[in-house]
């Protein structure tokens, strides 16, 4: 379901509620740039220092969609799926746009039209207590003075305390003296209300003209009061203060429910998510994975997840339309497969329904294939010895990086045995690739599989197939510098005299090696 500033207020409650009773729920973003020519990001580096690039980023882009998809389970292995894909765009300041970005959001019918006409409002904290201000002046008839801001925001944050003490919430009522009118209280009563607060305040008239202060008496009220207040206050100004806060009403229903939620090389996203609706990163990294743990204590990766399994269901793609395919595929296989249904209205991804189907690179597509990823893993779980989909609870996947970011512990390594391999000169990567292999791995090579002892990856590479400076992770963790040479000095050896005898040449010439560097822990 497509979802802008006109739609918003008309699907808010029943997203609030579904959400509220969901199991889980996936996210994604599209941005509009990742990456700028002057950053300098490198696969040796830490996540601290790779967090500290990053800062750049998401103050100088914005993510404009955010999908969501709601996931709820029926009965066993069956899951009401609800997917939403919020355009946004804020009223007012400016962002970068990196025009490669753009161009291949294109090339995937990105729809920028309907973005730029009627993208929802967003805001982080500090932005909401802004305009949360600017609209109380706006609902008194004459504005309030300044003095009567003061007071109002003093009366409020004095029952903020006693409503959110959990000693000083045992009483039932709160009495305090301060200069007190209708319109203060008009202003006290909205901003409670933005603040799900909901009380019965009276006070005596004595500080009409701001002679004395007057005896102001807060109570309790029961949750069928409290509806009755809320519906008194009116539809009209929760609407329209919605509205002008925009994603940022739904954002805080998010950080509330403290439901898991799920994305796919999540770094990145969350790095945006919490700059563009929470609050200004900070600069220490460390204090970053504790507000982010803090809002969202159960957070899980399918990128993460994929990597786990990938020497128990070999090919498995980290790519997420390939991943999805690929679990769709074993579902269909599994004795125990699990089930979606997409209730009327939401059926736009739903592969089943006549006329739907989703674009990658759309975040409410996105996110509707990690949901379905993660729902299909869980369950596949179950049937590997030793997999633990809890055992990767808060374990998030880095683009370019080899470390894992563990949001309540240390970053790890994806593999203990990482290593970086460099070349004298470009070197094709199925070559490094003979270089590294065992046996077994020769074998499943000739046999058209992917070696499992083992991941390659390209770094600075100016082309799709050649570099001087690789990855490698190796499965066994006993792996060091010197049996690696010794692997690829006896893997030369032996295509050297292969080659040879091909070609009748005396000898073949390999590039090489320069270094062979761990990295560390």
């Amino acid at each position: 379901m497509n979802v802008d500033k006109e739609s918003f207020p008309l699907i808010f409650e029943d997203f609030k509620e579904t959400l509220e009773g969901c199991d889980f729920y996936a996210v994604d973003q599209e941005m509009t740039g990742v990456n700028f020519e002057d950053q300098h990001r490198s696969q040796l580096m830490s996540l601290t220092e790779l967090y500290k690039e990053n800062l750049d980023v998401v103050r100088r882009y914005v993510a404009f969609q955010f999908g969501i998809t709601l996931f709820t389970l029926l009965e066993e292995g069956v899951y009401e799926v609800k997917p939403y894909n919020f355009y946004l765009l804020k009223g007012y300041g400016d962002f970068a746009v990196n025009t490669e970005a753009i161009f291949f959001l294109v090339s995937h019918e990105m729809d920028f039209q309907k973005w730029l006409a009627s993208g929802l409002h967003y805001c982080n904290k500090e932005e909401e207590e802004k305009e949360k201000q600017e609209h109380c002046t706006e609902k008194c008839t004459h504005g309030p003075s300044d003095m009567e801001e003061k007071i109002a925001f003093h009366i409020v944050n004095e029952i903020e305390e006693w409503w959110m003490n959990s000693s000083k919430r045992e009483k039932d009522t709160l009495s305090f003296k301060m200069i007190m009118t209708e319109k203060i209280k008009a202003i006290v009563m909205l901003l409670l209300k933005q603040r799900d607060i909901y009380v019965h305040l009276k006070y005596d008239t004595i500080s009409k003209v701001y002679q004395l202060p007057a005896d102001i008496t807060v109570r309790r009220i029961d949750s069928q009061n409290a509806n009755l207040q809320k519906k008194e206050l009116g539809s009209h100004s929760f609407s329209s203060f919605v509205g002008a806060l925009g994603f940022r009403e739904l954002w805080k229903c998010l950080t509330k429910c403290k439901k898991p939620i799920v994305g796919h090389n999540f770094f990145l996203d969350i790095m945006f998510m919490m700059h563009m609706h929470e609050t200004k990163l900070p600069m220490e990294y460390e204090e970053f994975k504790k507000q982010v743990h803090t809002l969202f204590p159960c957070i899980y990766d399918t990128k993460t997840l994929s990597k786990a399994m990938i020497f128990s269901i070999p090919r498995t793609s980290l790519h997420l339309q390939g991943l999805y395919k690929e679990c769709c595929k074993l579902n269909e296989k599994s004795k125990t497969s699990v089930r979606f249904y997409s209730p009327p209205g939401f059926h736009l991804y739903d592969e089943r329904c006549v006329g739907s189907g989703g674009k990658a690179h759309e975040a409410g597509y996105d996110a509707y294939m990690t949901g379905i990823v993660f729902a299909i893993i869980k369950n596949l779980y179950k049937n590997i010895d030793g997999m633990e989909v809890n055992d990767w609870e808060n374990v998030v996947s880095v683009y370019g990086s080899s470390y894992y970011m563990k949001l309540n512990g240390n970053d790890f390594l994806e593999l203990r045995s990482t290593f970086l391999l460099e070349f004298e000169e470009y070197v094709d990567v199925d070559l490094v690739r003979s270089l590294v292999c065992t046996e077994d791995d020769v074998e499943r090579i000739k046999n058209n599989k992917e070696p499992v002892s083992f991941f390659l990856h390209m770094v600075c590479s100016k082309s799709e197939t050649h570099s001087k400076t690789f990855v490698v992770k190796f499965r066994n963790e006993n792996m060091d510098e010197k049996t690696i040479k010794t692997q690829i000095n006896s893997s030369m050896k032996r295509l050297s005299q292969s080659l040879c005898a091909k070609l009748n040449k005396q000898d073949t010439i390999f590039t090489p090696v320069k270094r062979i560097v761990r990295f560390l822990e």
